[in-house]
């Protein structure tokens, strides 16, 4: 495992899943986070259906499927189902690409675009 959390890997998400029609085969396609994050509380939806992949970076797991991750962590939940995609160099690729424009660094926040000037950061670690 890339460290004792997974960390997110890019500055701000959609706040929706990216849709089928878009290329997602994510049975969760389309839907907001936030309903997503619901479903997982109230256990309609189990966090075994949210795998997170992640690359490790200077010791730390960055996720590469962030809208994942904040669906799990606004349940109050972590990842049950982790994959080390660090020999992917598609996937390494686009997390490095993410991380530059994050100054280099992975975060415990990440901003959801859409969702209004009050609800737009998140900070999922106490």
């Amino acid at each position: 495992e890339g460290g004792s959390r997974i960390l997110f890997g890019q500055r701000s998400v959609s706040r929706t899943f990216t849709t089928a029609e878009n290329g997602s085969d994510f049975k969760y396609a389309g839907m907001k986070i936030s309903d997503v994050a619901g479903g997982l509380r109230n256990g309609s939806i189990s966090p075994d259906e949210l795998p997170i992949q992640y690359v490790v970076r200077n010791g730390q797991g960055v996720a590469v499927n962030n809208r994942s991750l904040l669906a799990l962590v606004r349940a109050g939940l972590q990842p049950t189902v982790t994959i080390d995609v660090s020999d992917n160099a598609r996937l390494v690729s686009r997390v490095e690409g993410r991380l530059a424009e994050m100054g280099g660094s992975p975060s415990q926040v990440i901003r959801v675009r859409g969702a209004g000037p009050d609800a737009s950061y998140f900070d999922p670690m106490p």
